[in-house]
């Protein structure tokens, strides 16, 4: 007797989705270069997967012709992939931990079965066409172990956290990386303003040794020293102008934006906020106790833990039980048109031997504990020399603002005393170019040390584990780098 309509369509259809599943029998045909050294064009270009572009936020937009650090911040952490890869990453390792709590459920299937067979019994003399089908579920638990399971979710979660550790550093990171451009840019246009002061002062002089020449009482060749003065000022202010494109592209590209958006920021601020950097081993334990890299390093080491407790566990015995149950309908009905059956049982497995795999297996998480073990030693040293090494930097920094204000109120009172020298025909043009050049020096460094110490400050705090986003700057009020 033939099946049931709706059986037979059941595995006709069943049949179907296993032949679709199973995909075609030869694999494409991919190109491929025709040596190592010449390389080819595969195919159309790989579409990009779907994201939303980047853009300045319409709040920040309508101020972007001078954007303050906070609001650079705010575009980079919004836009950086960086921190995006690191959060989608901790998102996904915090689900592994419900994958490891689920071991401790049971599990069940629903099934449902169809059989066509034919039984030939007493050499033939009975032959019997049968067909079975009906719906069934199965049931496993593990109940008890010794381990294993609490290994593996402790493994997920030290993970997890892990991860988490490690977006808290890529969000560190972007502050740092995208401060650093900030403050490239502003000095780079600080530095024009001052090769633009130091331009006009070489026409100055170029006007004043001009009107010498005219009176009789300087050469032409003063006029060409203060001509060659002008050309090498506006060489200077012409390089500089032209590196400004470039610093104003890499800020872009550390906001998360297009280097060619359009944009500016505001000036280098003219006094530095106050901060206090305290004692070096004071900043050292800060520290060992914040740094998130090092606590990212640490839970791997922990995870390394519980891998080893894990496998342990993995060979040690195991109580499970297992449970059964199906409703059978047999198509001719020869006794019964059905008929229900159902078993349930325990298992206790006890591994004997399996050619000493389990003692492999941990010797090698016992190894790769003492591994992360040595590279969560490696990274508290890489975490202690930074903080030793941005404290110093920063203490010098601090030194070198003082010393170039200095300098620069020097070089200007001497600039003021040679040009009003050499005006009155005392002094020769020899000793303002030489005054000049030492003036352009001394406001070069005095921008430099401005800028350097606002670097010096950032990676400090960075060095602390402190610089978790803009609420971590210093403040003062109407400082454009801290507002």
């Amino acid at each position: 007797m033939s099946p049931p309509a709706s059986l037979a369509r059941a595995l006709a259809a069943a049949g179907l989705v296993s032949a679709l599943a199973a995909g075609p029998a030869a694999a494409e045909s991919i190109p491929m270069p025709e040596s190592p050294g010449r390389g080819i064009a595969p195919g159309a270009f790989p579409a990009a997967p779907p994201y939303a572009a980047a853009a300045i936020p319409p709040e920040i937009l309508a101020r972007r012709d001078r954007l303050t650090l906070l609001d650079v911040l705010d575009v980079a952490l919004r836009n950086d992939p960086t921190t995006q890869i690191a959060w989608r990453d901790a998102r996904s390792r915090a689900d592994t931990i419900g994958v490891a709590h689920a071991e401790w459920w049971p599990s069940l299937d629903l099934l449902l079965s169809g059989t066509r067979a034919q039984t030939v019994v007493q050499g033939g003399r009975f032959n019997a066409i049968q067909t079975t089908y009906g719906p069934g579920a199965a049931v496993t638990w593990l109940v008890a172990d010794f381990g294993e399971r609490n290994g593996d979710i402790a493994s997920a979660r030290a993970d997890a956290l892990s991860a988490v550790w490690t977006h808290g550093a890529a969000v560190q990171q972007t502050v740092l990386r995208t401060i650093e451009a900030y403050v490239a840019y502003l000095d780079a246009k600080a530095q024009l303003s001052a090769a633009r002061i130091t331009e006009d002062e070489a026409k100055t002089n170029l006007d004043a040794a001009q009107q010498r020449r005219d009176a009789g009482l300087a050469t032409i060749a003063d006029v060409l020293q203060a001509k060659t003065q002008l050309s090498q000022a506006t060489l200077a202010a012409q390089t500089i102008e032209g590196s400004i494109g470039s610093t104003r592209g890499a800020l872009a590209t550390a906001m998360g934006l297009p280097a060619n958006v359009t944009f500016d920021a505001g000036e280098l601020p003219a006094e530095l906020p106050a901060m206090e950097f305290g004692q070096v081993d004071d900043a050292i334990g800060k520290a060992l106790g914040a740094r998130p890299d090092l606590a990212s390093a640490r839970e791997s080491w922990l995870k390394a833990e519980a891998d080893l407790r894990a496998t342990r566990g993995s060979w040690l015995p195991k109580l499970g039980l297992t449970g059964a149950y199906n409703r059978n309908y047999y198509e001719p009905q020869t006794y019964a048109s059905s008929s229900n059956t159902w078993s349930i049982g325990l298992t206790l497995r006890i591994p004997v031997f399996n050619g000493l795999q389990n003692k492999y297996e941990i010797a090698r998480a016992r190894e790769d504990r003492e591994k992360a073990a040595a590279q969560a030693r490696q990274v508290e040293q890489t975490v202690i020399n930074d903080v030793w090494t941005s404290w110093y930097d920063v203490k010098t920094a601090t030194q070198r603002v003082t010393t170039s204000k200095d300098l620069l109120g020097s070089a200007t009172e001497s600039e003021k005393v040679a040009l009003g020298r050499y005006r009155e025909g005392v002094g020769s043009l020899l000793d303002l170019l030489t005054a000049q050049s030492a003036l352009a020096t001394a406001r070069a460094l005095e921008i430099a040390s401005r800028a350097d110490w606002l670097v010096a400050a950032a990676r400090f705090l960075y060095s602390t584990g402190a610089l978790t986003g803009p609420e971590a700057l210093p403040r003062t009020a109407g400082d454009e780098v801290s507002r």
